[in-house]
């Protein structure tokens, strides 16, 4: 079974390359997913966690590359000429990943991971 992206849920989010130089992480809340009518294109509108406050909802169109249980990897706005490839990958989030690039702070495992995260970005 590949990984299912469902709206509301929390994901791990990196981007290749990121905004300057090396990788992007953040953790995204997907609001809505549109199927295209190209099999492999999806338009993905999501808050972006990490980004600048006031301009972290987005609306991108990926090209799935690959796509497993574990992960899902794209190609960001494929048809964009003007901009240089840029790559995502998408995969379940948990706390590990958290402490890895977002926070270094002790998180209660006890607490549900959707629910802290909700409270984190608020």
């Amino acid at each position: 079974m590949k990984l299912k992206l469902e709206n509301n849920k929390w994901y791990a989010w990196q981007m290749l390359p990121g905004y300057g130089s090396g990788k992007y992480y953040s953790p995204i809340k997907i609001i809505d997913i549109d199927r295209c009518k190209e099999v492999d294109i999806i338009v993905l509108h999501f808050y972006n966690a990490c980004y600048a406050q006031g301009v972290r909802d987005f609306n991108l169109e990926l090209k799935i590359i690959a796509h497993s249980k574990e992960c899902m990897i794209c190609e960001i706005e494929p048809k964009r000429s003007n901009y240089p490839t840029r790559m995502a990958i998408i995969e379940e989030i948990d706390y590990l990943w958290i402490r890895r690039y977002i926070t270094k702070d002790r998180i209660n495992r006890e607490v549900d991971i959707f629910e802290y995260l909700d409270n984190y970005f608020r």
